[in-house]
């Protein structure tokens, strides 16, 4: 017995000698995690390359979060909550997200995220308490206005109506439940079957049931009563284009597309429609062709719609086909692929001002600069007013030190295009005197760009406002994937609030992802 003390005596003072020699590790590496900061201090600023090649249609999420548990946290509580909405277990979604509303830190990227989502479920109230919560309406009131002008119903339900509308939605869209959900609103009072949104879920469940006559009925019930609901139109193009009436279709499409469509998510799903009724209604087969491998592209069906324009292009389709497969080629990490494409492109047809755009592009991120500048210079030649070809000049002349003429294009873009949000964040470097001002109109007009976040995360961590910092950098964790950028900024908070581990490993990391970045880039180019 006394031996077993001494041996337990013993061990616990080893695992406080070790406790303290990691300690005092830490510690010592105070300075060693400064140096590996001052090393990478570069990252400060953004890469304006990143500008040019960014597109927000073919980003991809980080879902996982490994490197951030308050991000990782609520987009786990997020994702539980809709697992619940499509197990059609409603009431309790319904509180899962109230509760995720009342609870969660402070952070208006999410609660914006969360307003959308619940918009779309049909749980209006809590889409409007989680709008209630954003602080920064100068930055999200465009959003908030978009959400209650366009994606809420136009009379206003009580709770348990509320619950009542999502379950039926849920039922038609994840159990098949038509007949069912048909019959349950049927039973219901007049006053209740009266209003816009009841008229919406019913014609959804026609929809479902293929029943597209009482779909459309209902549907325009619907959309008369609330004519600005984006949803409601959405459904009215879905029901146009299954039914066989695909140039109806369009023309309601084209009719959206003149709406200032805030959300990504729902711009890429109303060009699904748009591009699957040309291909249905297209009688040239070239054409045709064309139009699908584009919806594939909009599906992030890359491969399939790689071989559908590769078939494209040997049987001489050179209008549409090779700018679309060159995207692609880029998208996939397949430049020397894209290269090989624009290189012929531009000998059939000199004054391709995609495949010199494309050629700049690859040539930016090779750091090429005079070669990128000489075909940005020929795209724009043969394109005046292309806004990515506007970027890409004032860009590239920025980074041969060329300020005259950077300002030059970044004035024309912005007169050109004043609410395109990379004119804007540009604008945001060149003139330091509107600076913060058109860095918070970039990122209300395009809050998936993460380098924005990054950017507000600096001025806060200048203030030392660490609570603004954070919430802005967990912003950018959610849209971010693997860019040294996020983690030295988050490597820098964690320094600031003397949290030193993780401080040393957010810098690591930062360090082996830009050199797995220009290794990958050098790798690239040897191809």
């Amino acid at each position: 017995m006394l031996r077993n003390k001494t041996v337990l005596k013993y061990f616990i003072l080893f695992l406080i000698l070790c406790f303290a020699n990691i300690l005092g590790a830490f510690s010592a590496n105070i300075t060693d995690i400064k140096k590996e900061q001052e090393a990478l201090n570069f990252l400060q600023e953004e890469d304006l390359a990143n500008l040019v090649l960014f597109s927000e249609y073919d980003m991809d999420y980080d879902r996982h979060l490994y490197y951030n548990p308050v991000a990782r946290e609520i987009v786990r509580k997020i994702d539980n909550a809709e697992t619940l909405v499509k197990q059609s277990n409603i009431s309790v979604a319904y509180y899962d997200f109230k509760h995720l509303i009342d609870q969660m830190p402070q952070n208006d990227f999410y609660f914006m995220t969360i307003a959308y989502k619940l918009s779309e479920i049909g749980f209006f109230s809590l889409a409007h308490s989680a709008m209630m919560k954003v602080r920064d309406k100068e930055l999200w009131g465009q959003h908030i206005d978009f959400i209650r002008e366009n994606c809420f119903p136009a009379d206003r339900s009580k709770i348990t109506e509320e619950v009542f509308f999502a379950g039926l939605l849920a039922d038609i869209l994840y159990s098949n439940l038509t007949d069912e959900s048909i019959a349950q609103l049927q039973k219901k009072d007049s006053a209740l079957m009266d209003c816009d949104y009841a008229k919406y879920i019913s014609a959804y469940a026609y929809y479902a049931d293929k029943n597209y006559d009482k779909a459309l009925s209902q549907i325009n019930k619907a959309i008369s009563e609330n004519p600005q609901n984006i949803f409601y139109k959405k459904l009215k193009a879905e029901i146009l284009n299954d039914s066989g009436k695909e140039k109806a279709t369009i023309s309601l499409i084209n009719q959206l597309s003149r709406t200032d469509i805030l959300f990504t998510d729902i711009q890429r799903e109303i060009d699904k429609i748009k591009y699957y009724s040309l291909s249905q209604t297209e009688q040239d087969e070239i054409r045709q062709k064309y139009y699908l491998s584009y919806y594939f592209y909009l599906n992030k069906d890359y491969q399939r719609a790689i071989n559908e324009l590769k078939i494209l292009i040997m049987k001489g389709e050179t209008s549409h086909a090779p700018e679309l497969l060159g995207r692609l080629y880029e998208v996939t990490n397949k430049s020397s692929e894209a290269k090989k494409l624009y290189t012929k492109q531009i000998s059939k047809n000199k004054k391709s001002y995609f495949a010199h755009n494309g050629l700049g592009d690859i040539y930016l991120s090779e750091r090429k600069y005079a070669e990128a500048l000489s075909e940005y210079k020929l795209a724009h030649k043969y394109n005046k007013n292309d806004l990515e070809t506007l970027v890409a000049l004032a860009v590239v002349y920025d980074k041969l030190n060329d300020k005259k003429n950077s300002m030059k294009y970044a004035d024309k873009l912005l007169r050109k295009y004043p609410l395109n949000y990379k004119g804007l964040y540009i604008a945001s470097k060149f003139r330091n005197d509107e600076g913060h001002l058109n860095l918070k109109k970039s990122i209300s007009q395009n809050p998936l760009y993460a380098s924005g976040w990054l950017d507000l995360a600096e001025q806060a961590l200048s203030a030392n406002d660490l609570v603004s910092a954070e919430e802005y950098i967990n912003a950018s964790a959610y849209i971010t994937k693997n860019d040294p950028r996020y983690f030295y900024y988050k490597s820098l908070l964690n320094t600031q609030k003397k949290d030193y581990n993780t401080a040393f490993s957010d810098i690591v990391r930062a360090k082996t992802l830009y050199k797995e970045k220009m290794s990958y880039k050098e790798q690239d180019e040897q191809l």
